[in-house]
């Protein structure tokens, strides 16, 4: 299976996805004016406004906050270390360049997602690409929209969601507990796997804090997420202040040799693919542009215009 995996991922993350993604961000932030970095002051007084009046409503913040949720530690520590690992320093230049056209796209999946949205019969909003594909495209488009949906549950399931999160977690633990891992009793499952207790006693631990957390729906989830992602925000830049600070003397050297691995085309030869590839894939899987998650969580904001949202 992993070989399989792997093998898909290679065919996926080629040349063609990566100048439509990067392509389709620098278009859109080129029809825009530049509108995503001109606005940027603008969207920062954003974050302060009051939350909605609206009985039973998602504030734009929690609706933003629940989007940021996957992105702020999985995503930016996993995302980062793992293109460091698979493409170099250079990977993470690259990580950075498809997060600035990546702003375009973020901001034209906010602005649709309220553009197009649905309401159920108790009037809450919800929608997606599933419903701006629909909507915006026309009803000739149903069938697309009916397999991001169908792909972006799987995905959700098995791909950046559930799987990559307890793995993170578990991985973490196995390595914190290295020294007796070995002599930690295992569970024979029926597939011939065994798994540590331990890593079986997280999995069931965060099955039981999702369900909590979802017990009320979105309006749940996204005030949960208006308390938690500010304090993860503000825990990751400060760890990342102390890490930059400890290692200042070095950080100089780290420039160039990022800088020079990204760029060398001649040296590089045909591992400067990696190297991009593994940069934008994991920079996607860091901010999300694109992706078609966060719209999902930005169409359910009350009392928001889609420009305020985007």
């Amino acid at each position: 299976m992993e070989s399989i995996l792997f093998q898909l991922e290679k065919a996926l993350w080629g040349w063609p996805l990566l100048i439509l993604l990067m392509g389709s961000g620098c278009g859109i932030m080129i029809r825009l004016r530049f509108q995503p970095l001109r606005e940027l002051p603008g969207a920062f007084c954003l974050l302060f406004r009051q939350k909605t009046h609206k009985k039973g409503g998602v504030s734009a913040f929690g609706a933003l906050c629940t989007a940021m949720s996957a992105t702020i530690g999985t995503g930016n520590i996993v995302g980062v270390a793992t293109a460091l690992s698979l493409g170099g320093p250079g990977a993470l230049i690259w990580m950075e360049l498809s997060a600035l056209t990546g702003l375009s796209l973020k901001y034209a999946e906010g602005y649709m997602a309220v553009r197009y949205r649905w309401r159920d019969p108790d009037g809450r909003p919800y929608g997606g690409p599933f419903a701006y594909i629909e909507r915006g495209l026309g009803i000739s488009y149903r069938l697309f929209a009916r397999l991001f949906a169908f792909f972006g549950a799987a995905a959700g399931i098995c791909g950046v969601g559930s799987f990559v999160q307890i793995g993170s977690v578990t991985a973490c633990l196995e390595t914190a507990l290295s020294e007796h891992f070995d002599q930690i009793p295992r569970l024979h499952m029926l597939w011939g796997k065994q798994i540590p207790i331990p890593s079986l006693c997280v999995g069931i631990f965060l099955t039981m804090l999702s369900a909590w957390a979802i017990r009320n729906g979105m309006l749940g989830v996204s005030r949960l997420s208006a308390i938690l992602v500010p304090l993860m925000g503000g825990a990751y830049l400060i760890c990342c202040g102390l890490v930059l600070f400890r290692f200042r003397v070095e950080l100089p050297e780290i420039l160039n040799k990022m800088l020079t691995s990204a760029f060398d085309f001649k040296s590089a030869g045909a591992g400067i693919l990696g190297t991009i590839s593994a940069g934008v894939s994991r920079g996607v899987f860091s901010n999300e542009a694109g992706l078609g998650t966060a719209p999902i969580a930005a169409a359910s904001a009350e009392d928001v215009t889609p420009e305020e949202q985007g």
